[in-house]
């Protein structure tokens, strides 16, 4: 164990997803029910990883600011974006210096972006509603070295799943269903 990281767990699940790669295909999903105005409440879905099913039943409030027209009684979902990437990249720096038997002390990861709201408002045909540019900060504290974190640096832009979903095209496809 590094790190609070059950390293033979982690090396026995690589294992078993080289030789059953079908084992690797992990399913999530989450429900947003609109509560008021800008308020909504987020459920987790049940997820599976392979063949195993495991309950996720975790509630997140959606919210804007009262500037933006909202509560302000949680955070809003560029918050959560950037914090899911955060969380993301956190997860595979951790894994990996386990696997490089580097001690942690301490990790921060600062997310920011910056909106420009007229893409939103329609009020520009040219801007887009996107955040054009996500910038991130890795403060860390332990027993490697600068290339050491590099290289973890370097393991996130490969093997983060948001870090990849964001940096990649993805297609998002809606499904529409007007109930009576």
């Amino acid at each position: 164990m590094i790190n609070g990281i059950n390293i033979s767990a982690l090396s026995e699940f690589s294992h078993e997803v080289i030789e059953l790669p079908e084992e690797a295909r992990a399913t999530y999903g989450a429900r947003l029910d609109w509560e008021s105005g800008t308020k909504s409440k987020v459920t987790t879905k049940t997820m599976s990883l392979g063949n195993h099913r495991t309950i996720r039943n975790f509630e997140m409030g959606v919210d804007e600011p009262r500037s933006l027209l909202g509560l302000n009684t949680a955070p809003n979902p560029q918050e959560y974006l950037l914090a899911a990437l955060a969380g993301c990249m956190s997860v595979v720096f951790m894994a990996g210096a386990s696997m490089m038997d580097i001690k942690i002390e301490s990790l921060q990861i600062d997310t920011e972006g910056e909106l420009d709201l007229t893409g939103f408002l329609h009020a520009d045909g040219d801007s887009t509603a996107g955040l054009p540019r996500i910038d991130y900060f890795i403060r860390v504290k332990g027993t490697g070295t600068e290339a050491q974190y590099q290289q973890l640096i370097n393991r996130i832009t490969r093997h983060s799943p948001n870090y990849a979903t964001l940096a990649s095209p993805v297609e998002l496809v809606p499904h529409l269903i007007i109930e009576d």
